[in-house]
C-alpha cells in the first residue's frame, strides 16, 4: 500500500477551488459594478426628473391635438400652476363650445413627478405663475402658442415650447424666455 507524504496529493485526490484573495477580488468587482448600476437606475427613477415630466406633458399635448383633429372639435389643456396638475377639457357634446367643468368632475387629472413644478406658463402673451393656464387645441390641428417652464428641487429648469401650426413640442434645457406677440 502506497502512502502519501503530508501536504501532497495525487491527481485523484486533488481539490480544486478558489483562494480567499480571488474570491475577495471578484466580490470587489461585483460591488463596484452594482454601485455604478444603482447610481444610473437612481438617476432614471429619481424624484424631480424633468425629462420624465417633459415626456408626460408632450404626450398629453400630442394626444389632445389628435383628439381635436379627429373629432373636429376644440379641446383645452388646462394647467394648474399652483397645484402642479394638468388635464384635458373636452368640448360639449352638442356643439363646438367648451365648457369649463368643476374640479370635482375631472377624475383624470395628471400630476407632475414629485419635486417638479410648473414655474410658469406663457399663453397669449400672458405669464401665469399661479392659477390656471388654458392652451386651446383647434379642429384644424393648430394650437395656441405656449411656453411652459418646469423646475425641479435642484433649481434646474426645462422649457417646453409649443409651436402653433404643427403642435410640435420643443424641449430646451434652461429657462428660455421668448416674446409671444
Amino acid at each position: 500500500m502506497q502512502t502519501l507524504v503530508t501536504g501532497t496529493s495525487t491527481k485523484k485526490n486533488r481539490i480544486y477551488g478558489f483562494t480567499l484573495i480571488e474570491l475577495l477580488v471578484v466580490l470587489l468587482i461585483i460591488g463596484l459594478f452594482s454601485s455604478l448600476i444603482s447610481i444610473h437606475i437612481n438617476r432614471a427613477f429619481s424624484e424631480g426628473d424633468l425629462g420624465l415630466a417633459s415626456r408626460i406633458i408632450t404626450a398629453e399635448i400630442k394626444n389632445t391635438r389628435a383628439k381635436a383633429a379627429i373629432s373636429h372639435k376644440p379641446y383645452i389643456l388646462a394647467i394648474s400652476a399652483g397645484q402642479n396638475k394638468f388635464y384635458v377639457i373636452p368640448p360639449k357634446k352638442d356643439n363646438f363650445s367648451i365648457e369649463l367643468t368643476e374640479e370635482k368632475d375631472l377624475s383624470d387629472k395628471l400630476k407632475l413627478p414629485r419635486n417638479v413644478i410648473f414655474q410658469d406658463i406663457i399663453v397669449s402673451s400672458k405669464k401665469i405663475q399661479q392659477g390656471e393656464a388654458l392652451i386651446r387645441f383647434y379642429p384644424d390641428g393648430c394650437v395656441d402658442r405656449a411656453i411652459i417652464h418646469l423646475r425641479n428641487q435642484d433649481a434646474e429648469t426645462y422649457t417646453l415650447k409649443i409651436l402653433p401650426l404643427t403642435g410640435e413640442v420643443r424641449i430646451y434645457e434652461g429657462y428660455i424666455e421668448e416674446r409671444m406677440g
